[in-house]
């Protein structure tokens, strides 16, 4: 039978709920971080492709589109989502190598960093679409949902994604290594 390293479930899971025990409480403190590290970058890049200004206001950031303005919030940074694959991807980590290096550590932050800007900025960009959307042929009470169903969808796509992608690169990565010593 040929040596799979990333088929190691137990270790992997248990990995990614002790960090998803730890991070996600972390989200609900600290908003100024949040909000200068996720949801500034964040409303930066949707601004850039809404083609508008990007406003720091007390509560977070304005982009203040003449079709719709739309107000990026410290709720509205990704941070959970940063919890949840950074979480995934050092489980993933875990799996590929038995044991969580530096290196696979500060690979898993970048990663999950620069997915989770990219998602959030897909999210808000899409969000705003949507919004105009719903306000041009639908009553105001479909806008909540609209925008919580294009997080989900945004959201579960890069997640997916981002998923699927570092499972080929860890299955792929040491095709030609010899399997680790038994232990």
């Amino acid at each position: 039978m040929p040596h799979n390293r990333t088929f190691q479930p137990a270790k992997r899971h248990i990995v990614t709920a002790i960090a998803l025990a730890v991070l996600l409480p972390l989200t609900l403190t600290g908003d100024a971080f949040w909000r200068l590290a996720f949801a500034w970058p964040t409303a930066r890049l949707a601004a850039t492709f809404l083609n508008t200004a990007c406003l720091a206001t007390p509560e977070g950031f304005l982009l203040p589109h003449p079709g719709l303005a739309v107000h990026v919030t410290q709720a509205c940074s990704g941070a959970t989502f940063f919890a949840l694959l950074l979480s995934l991807l050092l489980g993933c980590q875990v799996g590929a190598q038995r044991r969580l290096l530096w290196g696979g550590i500060a690979r898993s932050l970048a990663t999950a960093y620069g997915v989770t800007l990219a998602a959030n900025a897909t999210r808000v960009v899409l969000g705003w679409v949507a919004g105009r959307v719903v306000r041009a042929h639908l009553s105001s009470g479909f806008q909540a949902s609209a925008h919580m169903g294009v997080g989900l969808v945004v959201f579960l796509a890069f997640l997916v994604f981002t998923y699927g992608l570092t499972q080929w690169r860890l299955n792929h990565a040491d095709k030609d290594a010899p399997p680790p010593p038994a232990a």
